[in-house]
Formats: structure tokens, C-alpha cells, sequence
């Protein structure tokens, strides 16, 4: 699958770790490096059982901007990751329309005008993970500091996490893949568990 991130950023690359785990690319920054070599341990099941796994902040944010500069037909930039005690929050510059005919995807003529053209994005969440299993919920999503709710969320989630991560699952439980049994988010890192 396609980058997130990106927007799969830290969650759906976390989440959706086949999106994480596309073929590599050059990456130049020693902190994406990093963390693409630390993402590869767990798709290729060569981390340790029971070893923990520490991304940290930089880490993603070095990631998520090398990922984006791959892939900058998407619309998404100037993307900035910060973690907290079980949260995250993310934000972009983003052009929705570019991002949904990326994805082969037409938006509604009305949508489309609300949508049109590089808006600043922000999206809050919370990550449960443990057990071999997780819930993504979203707290806040704001377009142009506009907070979104109702129809409108639903589409720009449908659109954003859609067409970067289709397997990617808001609100509802999803089993972790590739032996991870746990994922906790501080404010210096995201720690991946291996079950033991």
C-alpha cells in the first residue's frame, strides 16, 4: 500500500504497518532512517519477542516529511507530529482534492468547493493498544481551525485515511499485525511491544 501516516502519519503508520512497511526508498535523513530500519525490524518479524521498540518524536517527524517529499503528488505538506500521554496530534497543510484523485476517488461538486485548495489541517487522537489489538479514536479534526463534526468529518476521513490507508480502521477495533502486542505514546515516543 501507498504512504499514509501519512496522513497516516504516526497513527496509521503505527496502525496500518503495511503502509509503514512500503518498499524502500532513499531516505537521506539519518532520523527517517532510523525509523525506517526500525519499522522493517517488525514487518520482516526480526524483532526480538518481548523487546520493545522506541520511535521517537523526531524519529516520526523525520519520517513522515521523507515519506511526504516521495510523495509529493499528494497534496500533503509542512506535516508536523506531536505525541502525548496516549495521544497524538497531527498537523498539515493539505489539498483534499489532490489527495482524493490520488486515490481515483471523485468528491461530491459541493464538498469539492468547500475543499478546493491548501488548507491547514489538525487532527487529534487517542490510541489504545494492547493485547494484540487497538482503537483509533479521533478527538478533534479542524480544517482552517474550523472544528469538523457530522457529514463533513465523516467525508474528509473517508477521503484523508481512505485513499492513504484503506485498512486503516477510525473508531472501531483492529488486530495488530506482525506480532505486536502492544503501543504506547508518550510525549517523547511511541513504544511498540512484541509479544513475547
Amino acid at each position: 500500500m501507498k504512504f499514509l501516516l501519512g496522513l497516516g502519519l504516526l497513527t496509521i503508520a503505527i496502525c496500518a504497518p503495511s503502509t509503514a512497511f512500503a518498499p524502500h526508498k532513499t531516505l537521506k535523513d539519518s532520523l527517517a532512517v532510523s525509523a525506517q530500519n526500525k519499522f522493517d525490524s517488525i514487518k520482516h518479524d526480526k524483532a526480538k519477542r518481548g523487546s520493545a521498540i522506541l520511535l521517537s518524536g523526531a524519529e516520526l517527524n523525520a519520517w513522515v516529511k521523507a515519506e511526504l517529499a516521495e510523495e509529493a503528488q499528494l497534496g500533503i505538506h509542512d506535516t508536523k507530529v506531536v505525541l502525548g500521554q496516549g495521544t497524538f496530534e497531527i498537523s498539515a497543510i493539505v489539498d483534499f482534492r489532490k489527495i482524493a484523485e490520488s486515490g481515483g476517488k471523485e468528491i461530491n461538486a459541493m464538498f469539492a468547493k468547500l475543499l478546493e485548495g491548501e488548507r491547514p489541517l489538525k487532527i487529534a487522537g487517542t490510541l489504545e493498544a494492547t493485547g494484540g489489538h487497538a482503537t483509533l479514536h479521533l478527538t478533534n479534526v479542524e480544517i482552517s481551525g474550523i472544528p469538523l463534526s457530522g457529514l463533513v468529518l465523516d467525508l474528509v476521513v473517508k477521503v484523508v485515511v481512505g485513499t492513504l490507508a484503506p485498512d486503516a480502521k477510525v473508531n472501531e477495533p483492529f488486530d495488530l499485525e506482525h506480532n505486536m502486542d502492544r503501543i504506547e505514546i508518550t510525549a517523547s515516543n511511541a513504544r511498540v511491544t512484541i509479544k513475547k
